[in-house]
């Protein structure tokens, strides 16, 4: 997750100061959610790679019910799409189009926790950044209603119900 300066709430006139952290090291959260139910799944990697991806879907795959088949929207990143993923037999991918995150459920958690959650905030240290987003992770999603709220994009839930 790479922090960001966003806008904040100051005296008509005042240019307040943000902190700006430019040094960086990285870690990747992945994600899904389940728009109808809001369950989630999701973990932290230390890459963005077709082993990482392959290494999620894995994971996910061994969460879902033995009869239960997921579809997964998915944004059209090099990973996403590459003909090394190995795909189990119970998740079937969507990539969307290029440039459309309002197609994708998960871009609005993301969007929402880097503004609430990495803005205006600098980390001391890699593990410090680890459990900022492992914290974000778990209090976006401990509420399934908040998930479905967010997620349950009209388009999905009427090819779904």
């Amino acid at each position: 997750m790479q922090e960001s300066i966003t806008r904040i709430w100051a005296t008509t006139g005042s240019r307040p100061r943000a902190i700006c952290q430019r040094e960086f090291e990285w870690t990747y959260l992945y994600g899904s959610v389940e728009p109808l139910t809001g369950r989630t799944h999701g973990c932290r990697l230390p890459e963005v790679s077709t082993a990482a991806m392959n290494s999620y879907l894995i994971d996910f795959s061994k969460q879902l019910p033995p009869t239960e088949h997921a579809l997964m929207v998915l944004d059209g990143a090099a990973w996403h799409k590459t003909g090394k993923l190995t795909i189990p037999k119970n998740i079937t991918l969507l990539v969307q189009p290029p440039y459309s995150p309002e197609l994708n459920p998960m871009e609005l958690i993301w969007g929402n926790g880097k503004r609430n959650y990495f803005c205006n905030r600098s980390y001391e240290s890699i593990e410090d950044v680890e459990l900022a987003a492992d914290q974000l992770w778990l209090k976006q999603t401990q509420s399934a209603k908040s998930m479905k709220s967010l997620c349950g994009f009209g388009w999905i839930l009427s090819t779904i119900i």
